[in-house]
C-alpha cells in the first residue's frame, strides 16, 4: 500500500542522508521534477523522478531518458551512482544496503536488468574483492580474487567460478598453483618463498 510505501521510504532515508525526501507520486505511476526540452513533456537537463513504488533517480536526462551522471535510489535502500546510457546504468558504482557490499564497474547499458558485464570490481563484506571481467552478470574471462589475509589469487572465471589454472600470492610472497574443475580446486602446486 501507499501508507506502507511512504512509511518504508522515511526509514530508508534516515539510513542515507543523501537520500531526497521521497514525494508520493499519487494516482500517477511517477512524478517528475525537473527540465524539460523547450518547457515541453520530454525530459532533457536535469531532474529527479519519484516511482510509486518508492524508487528515486536524480540526475540528467536525455530525449527522456536517464542520461548522464545520476544516482538511483531503490526503495529497499540500495544506490547506484554514476552513468546512464539511453536509460541503463553504464558505468558506476552499486552499494548494498543491507550487506554492506559493493560493487564499482561497467555494466550492459543496451537492455534492461542493470548486468554487470565490462571490468569491475566487487568488494565483499568480508573484506575481500574480485577484481576483473565480467560477462552478463557474473564473473567470467580474467580475473583475482584479493583473500582477507593478504592472499591475491590470478587466473579465468566463467559464470562465477574459477576455472583453469589460478596462481596463488601469499602475504610471503610465496606461490601455489591452483587447478579448478567446476569451482573446485582439484590440484594445488606449492611454490617458493620469494627470496629476500
Amino acid at each position: 500500500s501507499r501508507s506502507q510505501t511512504r512509511q518504508r521510504q522515511q526509514q530508508v532515508a534516515q539510513q542515507d542522508p543523501s537520500r531526497p525526501a521521497f514525494v508520493d507520486p499519487g494516482e500517477y505511476q511517477t512524478l517528475y521534477q525537473g527540465d524539460r526540452l523547450f518547457g515541453c513533456c520530454c525530459r532533457w537537463g536535469t531532474g529527479t523522478e519519484f516511482y510509486g513504488e518508492g524508487h528515486i533517480y536524480q540526475g540528467e536526462w536525455r530525449m527522456d531518458l536517464r542520461h548522464g551522471q545520476g544516482t538511483f535510489w531503490y526503495e529497499d535502500g540500495d544506490r547506484y551512482e554514476g552513468a546512464f546510457r539511453n536509460g541503463y546504468p553504464a558505468d558506476g558504482t552499486f552499494f548494498f544496503a543491507a550487506s554492506g557490499q559493493k560493487y564499482v564497474g561497467q555494466y550492459d547499458s543496451s537492455r534492461p536488468g542493470s548486468l554487470r558485464h565490462g571490468w569491475g570490481v566487487f568488494h565483499y563484506a568480508s573484506g575481500e574483492r574480485y577484481e576483473g571481467e565480467y560477462k552478463n552478470g557474473t564473473q567470467s574471462g580474467q580475473g583475482s580474487f584479493h583473500h582477507a589475509d593478504g592472499t591475491v589469487e590470478v587466473g579465468p572465471w566463467l559464470e562465477g567460478s574459477p576455472i583453469g589454472k589460478h596462481v596463488a600470492t601469499l602475504p610471503d610472497g610465496s606461490t601455489k598453483t591452483h587447478r579448478y574443475h567446476r569451482g573446485r580446486a582439484a590440484h594445488v602446486e606449492e611454490g617458493q618463498p620469494a627470496s629476500v
